[in-house]
């Protein structure tokens, strides 16, 4: 027994030394190839083996928004690459053809995944901005007509701007000044379903 928890303990110590210096190989080369924006060939936070963006979105976790703006603002494709700690490597874009290209040209080729309809499954449901595939097409070609009437794009900026403008700002407004904890999903749930009843009706 004490010859097997020996030949164990050899063998996981070997196994961690050729990760770790696996790791510190690869935390090199990416470094050298895409200089101190990121350590994953493209621009976003600095990466690293295993542990992905880790840090960055630690440093940054009270400014999340700010710092996806700041970064975006940055990159010369207003697009970046983010590797997260136990996640697929995500790319983020503001590029207004990148935009084009996802949702018009080549939609089939981006699908939102499992990840996506889950975290915002509460808010949107199982409906068009929340499903890929055969349930997308027939919900899309269910509401064409109704998306490319210019009447409902009118109408849709208008019960926006009222309900921001009449509801939405000064809630947030009264709840700015009584300095309690609002809780934004319910908030901006609530705001969706109003915008959304107002056009719909």
């Amino acid at each position: 027994m004490i010859c097997f928890m020996a030949w164990f303990v050899a063998a996981w110590s070997c196994l961690l030394v050729v990760v770790m210096v696996s790791s510190m190989r690869l935390s090199r080369s990416a470094s050298s190839s895409c200089g101190s924006s990121c350590g994953h060939g493209g621009w976003g936070p600095r990466s690293y083996p295993v542990i992905g963006c880790l840090v960055a979105f630690y440093r940054n976790r009270r400014r999340l928004l700010d710092w996806y703006t700041e970064m975006l603002a940055a990159s010369p494709s207003q697009t970046i690459v983010v590797d997260r700690l136990g996640a697929r490597r995500t790319v983020v874009t503001a590029n207004p053809a990148n935009v084009e290209h996802i949702l018009r040209a080549r939609f089939a080729n981006y699908p939102k995944g499992k990840p996506f309809t889950d975290v915002l499954g509460d808010l949107l449901g199982m409906g068009i901005f929340n499903v890929d595939g055969e349930l997308w097409h027939a919900q899309r070609k269910l509401v064409s007509h109704e998306f490319s009437a210019r009447a409902l794009r009118d109408l849709e900026v208008t019960v926006l701007e009222a309900e921001a403008r009449d509801r939405l700002v000064p809630a947030l407004a009264a709840a700015s000044r009584g300095g309690g904890v609002v809780d934004m999903q319910d908030v901006l749930r609530r705001f969706a379903f109003d915008v959304i009843c107002r056009v719909s009706l």
